[in-house]
């Protein structure tokens, strides 16, 4: 009896270990923003200034691999939402913004790091390129007894939309007006999640790194 009792904690303790070890192998984060064409507002959009997004504790992906935290930047050749980013672009409805992928550590709690997520108009993922700004933000996945993703995004508008109200002063150009999505979320790898709002959307995937 004591010996079946003995077997049966050291079972558990290596499935415990092995569940531990597929964790800290990190995560391959893959993520599709688009804007919807004919947002459904309820009315005009009013410009209005936002509070910027925190990027004290993220991580620049635009020069790949950051040294001592394993966060990289993947190519295309490791996209697994290939056939959603075709659909969104032949839809009619919506034109994607940024697809992009990463893998990084499994990171809990006050480790957790952020993702710069950069966007502009016509240029590349992690850089502005001097054209206007379409998405600028983080994303946090982070590890506990689930796992969860921190989403902070701020979407720029087009000023010449007919749906943006221009506060600026009479004969001043139009500024870029901007909508936020924050949302924190529990996640489940291997499914899609999408993150809604009424200006632009994200869908999200994550899988183990090594998975491939």
């Amino acid at each position: 009896m004591l010996q079946a009792a003995i077997k049966k904690i050291l079972l558990s303790l290596a499935l415990i270990l092995a569940s531990f070890a597929a964790r800290a192998e990190g995560y391959h984060v893959e993520i599709v923003i688009f804007e919807n064409l004919n947002p459904s507002t309820d009315g005009e959009i009013s410009q209005t200034v936002l509070q910027s997004p925190d990027f004290s504790n993220s991580i620049e992906l635009a020069g790949g691999e950051e040294a001592g935290n394993s966060f990289k930047l993947l190519s295309s050749g490791f996209y697994k939402l290939g056939g959603i980013d075709n659909q969104l672009k032949s839809s009619g409805k919506y034109r994607p913004l940024l697809h992009m992928a990463w893998q990084q550590p499994a990171l809990y709690g006050d480790n957790a790091r952020s993702v710069h997520i950069l966007k502009s108009d016509g240029g590349d993922p992690g850089s502005a390129g001097g054209s206007p700004l379409k998405i600028d933000g983080t994303i946090r996945i982070r590890a506990s007894q689930f796992l969860h993703a921190d989403v902070d995004l701020v979407y720029f508008i087009d000023p010449r939309s007919q749906s943006v109200v221009n506060t600026a002063a009479p004969g001043a150009p139009a500024q870029p007006a901007s909508s936020r999505m924050r949302e924190s979320r529990r996640m489940k790898l291997n499914e899609l999640h999408y993150f809604d709002h009424p200006l632009f959307g994200m869908i999200m995937h994550i899988s183990r790194a090594g998975s491939e």
